[in-house]
């Protein structure tokens, strides 16, 4: 993910379900760490994330297994802004930056694993 420049497990352990993620994140000139919990983990088939820090909302990772040796990924996304960083009006402005952003962000993993 481009925007990300670290991750760190927060909670020790192989991971799962109540394990928590810390990532910093930039957009632009924005920096943020994005706190997340995930709240489901199956290996293979399906990773979400509760976003629990400044920024809030849940994001899910999808596999599904097509015909052949191809795989479908679907990303879903829903972030809350908080109040200073523009809340609603924050979010409807950042939404076409953020979609374009994660397009290219699975575009570059779709290069990587053909």
């Amino acid at each position: 993910m481009r925007d990300t420049e670290a991750i760190r497990m927060a909670s020790m352990g192989p991971p799962g379900v109540g394990d928590t993620i810390v990532a910093d994140t930039r957009v632009g000139p924005f920096r943020v760490r994005d706190r997340m919990e995930i709240i489901e983990w199956r290996p293979g088939a399906v990773i979400a994330v509760r976003h629990t820090g400044i920024v809030t909302g849940e994001g899910r990772f999808v596999l599904e297994e097509l015909d052949g040796d191809q795989t479908r990924l679907t990303w879903d996304e829903h972030l809350r802004f908080p109040i200073f960083l523009g809340g609603l009006i924050g979010e409807r402005i950042a939404a076409p930056i953020l979609r374009a952003l994660f397009r290219a962000n699975l575009r570059a993993f779709a290069a990587r694993h053909v």
